[in-house]
């Protein structure tokens, strides 16, 4: 079966299409030939019956002017005796009778042919009379006589004539009511299969495109599945491409997450030496440090610190990203792999007060100020992937919010959902750049604070940290404040007091 769906598999789209087009068109023709045929056979069936409808009538209007002419010349030889009016009554004879042989042959009936004897019969003896009897005697009046028999005989022939017509044209208006239900019959019949065809066909073309621009799709974010397409030759190989195109990304990748992660790695090395080092001179250990001197080690070491968060979130990413494809790949083994449900609850407000707590070297030089506040939570997902998500959106904050400006964390209860939110005062987000922002090594058109540039994974790790607790992450609507960061977790409360709530106001 399928040696033979490739063999009749076109080779390109257009190929395709012209046959769906054949195809489709083949019912629709047979039923136009057929109709036509129909139509041309009822026309010349009407030609027909026209035709011999008019010559039944002349003939009947001829025989009946030819007995008048054979009535009037018989008297008029009655009374002049005059044997020159025999021949006239002749020629008025046979153009009596000549009609109404045409008649009998229309006719081709026995009554019609017993009345066309009859008045033979009946012209012969008068004819005869009037040339052997005198034009005075009594046989010749009687024969004359006969002329009404012989009128009433062609009376009733042409009545016979008359329905024949009407029966033509009874049997005439029967054959088009046929052809007229044969045709409807025909079109309920082929105009499903046409409709029919035409889906089928619409299926055949537009399928494979919609598999080819959802597998487009997969592969721009990501999901990758191997193409599998019936259809013309064309699009199975372009399928073919995006399959060894889907190979050679999901290879980039791990080329990618392969150097990040040693890259990540390589950097910790020198990264400690340069802390002791920074930490040695700190603690004067290597000799007393003027002013100046504590204030270039103090910039050292924070930035040592921020470069190793960096390099912390740097490693969070490759960790998230791994254990999202290792999801991806065996879904069957979700469960073993996802977190325990017996986590230990912690405080949420603690948890929020030590992340702001770690932030307070960068509100101090920024002149940021943090409110928090909600009723007290007791979550119990992971701890430290809620910290990861929460030091990063607060690192973010700083770095874009306004100078001297507020900071909120807060939270509540909505559904059953825990929802947090961050805020801060700032230049808003263009909508053109909202949908990237959790985009790896995204950075948007604003400008960071601080002397070192952000990398652009910050607002991804935290993304993959709230999925990593089936949460989510998004950027809010807030008429408030210029930027609102949301987090909602779904069913991780065991404890909510709304009566207990704390507010901590800016550290510096």
């Amino acid at each position: 079966m399928s040696r033979i769906l490739r063999f009749l598999q076109p080779q390109t789209v257009w190929q395709l299409v012209v046959m769906a087009l054949m195809v489709v068109v083949t019912p629709l023709a047979w039923l136009l030939y057929s109709t036509a045929i129909s139509l041309q056979t009822l026309t010349i069936d009407s030609r027909e019956v026209t035709q011999e409808s008019v010559t039944l009538a002349e003939s009947g209007r001829s025989a009946r002017a030819a007995l008048i002419d054979m009535e009037r010349i018989a008297r008029q030889f009655v009374v002049l005796e005059d044997k020159a009016l025999l021949d006239l009554y002749h020629t008025s004879a046979e153009s009596l009778l000549t009609p109404l042989h045409t008649i009998e042959d229309l006719l081709r009936s026995h009554r019609a042919g017993q009345l066309i004897k009859d008045i033979e019969k009946a012209e012969a003896t008068l004819s005869r009379s009037l040339q052997n009897d005198s034009p005075k005697s009594k046989t010749l009046a009687e024969n004359l006589a006969n002329l009404g028999t012989i009128q009433n005989k062609l009376d009733q022939l042409i009545t016979l004539t008359r329905q024949h017509t009407e029966s033509l044209l009874g049997a005439l208006g029967t054959k088009a009511s046929d052809v007229r239900q044969n045709v409807f019959q025909s079109a309920l019949f082929l105009v499903p299969i046409t409709l029919l065809l035409i889906a089928l066909f619409t299926v055949l073309i537009v399928r494979p495109i919609r598999h080819l621009r959802l597998a487009i799709r997969r592969l721009g974010t990501g999901q990758q599945r191997q193409i599998q397409l019936f259809g013309p030759s064309e699009l199975v190989q372009l399928a073919e491409e995006l399959n060894s195109l889907q190979q050679r990304l999901t290879q980039v990748e791990e080329q990618k997450q392969q150097f990040l992660r040693h890259v990540s790695h390589e950097l910790k090395t020198p990264l400690a030496s340069i802390r002791e080092g920074t930490s040695l001179l700190q603690d004067e250990l290597v000799g007393e440090l003027s002013l100046q001197q504590k204030e270039v080690i103090r910039l050292v070491d924070e930035n040592g610190k921020y470069l190793q968060k960096l390099i912390e979130n740097l490693l969070q990413f490759n960790r998230l990203n791994f254990d999202t494809q290792n999801r991806q790949k065996s879904p069957a083994n979700q469960d073993e792999n996802s977190l325990p449900a017996d986590l230990p609850a912690f405080d949420l407000n603690d948890l929020v007060t030590h992340t702001t707590q770690q932030h307070w070297l960068a509100l101090s030089q920024s002149g940021q100020k943090i409110c928090i506040g909600g009723p007290q939570v007791s979550p119990n997902c992971h701890r430290e992937k809620l910290h990861a998500a929460l030091d990063n959106l607060i690192s973010n904050a700083i770095a874009y919010g306004r100078r001297r400006g507020k900071i909120w964390v807060v939270w509540s209860i909505n559904n059953d959902h825990l929802v947090i939110d961050v805020r801060n005062e700032g230049s808003p987000i263009p909508p053109s750049e909202a949908e990237y922002i959790f985009e790896p090594f995204f950075q948007g058109s604003a400008k960071r604070s601080g002397a070192v540039k952000g990398s652009g994974i910050g607002l991804s790790v935290a993304r993959e940290s709230i999925q990593s607790l089936d949460g989510e992450l998004r950027l809010a609507e807030n008429k408030l404040d210029s930027i609102c960061f949301s987090i909602c977790l779904p069913g991780l409360t065991k404890d909510v007091n709304f009566a207990n709530r704390t507010s901590v106001k800016g550290i510096s």
